[in-house]
């Protein structure tokens, strides 16, 4: 987390000053515990990496793993995670992550806990990597060290980290911004010897197939050699859902020149059906999977989405993003990377900010963001891009 001003008004700065002071002797006890529990272990030869979650998750760990693979050559390196087949509606690490960075991949959703526990004992682990979830509970943390410690039987480890304080959310929100996801994964994996220089890889499992799919979609789409632009009105949250009537107004001032690429799953199939009659608008909402959907964001002069998982294959694969967000999380956990070659639109002076509700019943902070603000931002990007933008 770093500051946003360097001027404070006292009370402010006091607030900030407990903030961190609680989120570093959080990090200070668990770094105590973990020295306590865990040895260090230069070499080792079979290693277990956790982490948990759907695919925005997963994207954002993907220069972490690739890290982890070129530092430990030669170890086998198992991942234990939760997304994959056994839950609905999260992708499996298996169709996204190229073969070679993890010799095998357990999901423990379709375990028992004693299942897990003996296969975990079996493998006979010689390190866990723990790649903490920013947003989990500090007796959590102390209970994962515990149970990869004294019940798996791992000897080695190193990640734990806690990341959120959950007082005085409204000065955070005002003052501080948080490490993105990316580079809070790396910087653990820094702190603790594995080198994290150089840019960001995403090492995706990609095929010949995907390749063929996309072509042969492209290639059945009118006035295909035309500018695009992919649109992801759908996010699993529905607090990260912009108003459908505002992509509508977005979509209607570049349909004329760029055609629309809406992407997305099978369950965006009834929120995007009143854009599917905008002029030069091509629905793939659950025709593509992941993979295949960043392939076909390639053809694509920019995407505009929400929150949600295709976001981060978009830059991922390399295309410039406006990214709009509610107010729901702490700002700078999930942004695309900064630089220039994407924008974040994130609603001021919200009431209700930082609610981290999982339900919402009017999206204000969505709704502060206009059609007019995304357009600026979404012809400031294909400027700098040297693209021809719609006249005003």
């Amino acid at each position: 987390m770093k500051l946003t001003a360097r001027q404070l008004p006292l009370v402010h700065k006091i607030k900030i000053l407990l903030v961190i002071s609680c989120w570093r002797l959080y990090n200070l006890l668990i770094f105590s515990t973990q020295s306590i529990l865990f040895r260090k272990n230069k070499r080792p030869e079979k290693i277990l990496v956790f982490r948990t979650g759907s695919i925005g998750d997963s994207i954002c760990a993907m220069p972490a793993m690739s890290h982890l693979r070129t530092h430990f050559r030669s170890a086998n390196i198992h991942l234990l995670t939760n997304a994959g087949k056994g839950r609905r509606n999260l992708v499996s690490m298996e169709a996204l992550i190229q073969p070679g960075i993890f010799n095998a991949i357990i999901n423990y959703e379709s375990l028992s806990r004693s299942e897990l526990t003996r296969r975990l004992r079996d493998e006979r682990y010689d390190m866990v990597i723990h790649l903490t979830q920013y947003n989990a509970p500090f007796m959590r943390l102390l209970r994962d060290m515990v149970y990869f410690r004294f019940i798996a039987g791992i000897k080695c480890g190193f990640g734990w980290q806690h990341s959120r304080i959950m007082f005085f959310r409204k000065t955070q929100e005002k003052y501080l911004l948080y490490t993105d996801e990316r580079k809070r994964l790396n910087d653990i994996l820094q702190k603790n010897g594995v080198p994290t220089q150089g840019p960001d890889i995403f090492p995706f499992q990609i095929e010949e197939n995907d390749h063929l799919k996309v072509a042969q979609l492209l290639a059945s789409i009118p006035s295909s050699g035309r500018p695009a632009i992919a649109i992801v009105a759908g996010a699993k949250r529905p607090q990260n859902r912009w108003p459908v009537s505002h992509f509508e107004a977005v979509i209607r001032f570049f349909c004329n020149d760029f055609n629309i690429f809406l992407i997305g799953g099978p369950e965006d199939a009834a929120l995007i059906l009143p854009l599917l009659y905008l002029p030069n608008v091509h629905s793939f909402c659950g025709l593509l999977s992941p993979i295949q959907s960043g392939l076909l964001m390639q053809h694509c002069n920019l995407v505009l989405t929400n929150d949600t998982g295709p976001m981060h294959l978009a830059y991922a694969f390399g295309v410039p993003v406006v990214a709009v967000f509610s107010n729901r999380d702490f700002p700078g956990r999930w942004y695309p990377p900064a630089g220039g070659q994407n924008a974040v639109l994130r609603a001021t002076g919200v009431s209700c900010s930082l609610c981290l509700s999982e339900t919402c019943g009017n999206n204000i902070c969505m709704q502060k963001i206009t059609p007019g603000m995304v357009i600026e931002e979404m012809n400031a990007l294909l400027f700098r891009s040297i693209i021809p933008v719609p006249a005003t």
